[in-house]
C-alpha cells in the first residue's frame, strides 16, 4: 500500500491515468484502470493528511511509520 503513495511513482502513473480519462477511455472493469484510480485516491489522501487536526495528523503518522517498519 505504501509502494501506491511514492510520489515518484505517483507521476509517473498521474500521466496514464490522465491520458485515459481526458479521451474517455477509461473502463471500470479494467483491473489496471482500477489500479491507476486506486494510487491516485491514496497519494490524495497521502498528502491530505497534513490538513487534518493534529491529534488526527499524529495518528496518521504514527500508522504509516509503523507499516514501514513492518515493510523492512
Amino acid at each position: 500500500a505504501i509502494l501506491a503513495t511514492d510520489l515518484a511513482l505517483y507521476m509517473k502513473r498521474r500521466e496514464e491515468f490522465f491520458e485515459l480519462t481526458k479521451n474517455n477511455q477509461f473502463v471500470w472493469e479494467d483491473d489496471h484502470h482500477r489500479d491507476l484510480l486506486r494510487s491516485m485516491l491514496m497519494t490524495a489522501c497521502d498528502i491530505s493528511a497534513i490538513t487534518k487536526p493534529w491529534p488526527v495528523q499524529k495518528r496518521i503518522a504514527e500508522l504509516v511509520a509503523t507499516e514501514f517498519f513492518e515493510q523492512g
